[in-house]
């Protein structure tokens, strides 16, 4: 089992480059595939612990069930730092127009 939650989030985003590269779809990018891409994200995380020297190491089942879950969607807090950032940006451009 892997250390930290951080840890397998890691390994799985690395897993899903490799998926991708496998495959040509993201994992859980198509409902009706979704119980397919679950094992096969499985294996391919488990081939990318072997490759890293982690033999034996295993991941959360409920990780790599929420990975699939959410297909190619952005993870939920990319896209709120990347949403706050975006919107600071919009209220400095504004600001920054009605004082020139």
């Amino acid at each position: 089992m892997c250390g930290s939650i951080a840890v397998g989030i890691y390994i799985l985003v690395r897993a899903v480059d490799r998926f991708v590269a496998n495959y040509n779809s993201f994992p859980g990018e198509f409902d009706s595939a979704m119980d397919e891409d679950i094992p096969r994200l499985k294996s391919t995380a488990i081939g990318l612990l072997s490759d890293l020297g982690c033999n034996g190491a295993t991941l959360a089942e409920d990780l790599i069930n929420e990975m699939c879950r959410f297909g190619a969607a952005e993870l939920h807090a990319v896209a709120a730092l990347v949403g706050g950032i975006a919107s600071q940006e919009v209220i400095k451009a504004c600001c920054l127009s009605s004082f020139t």
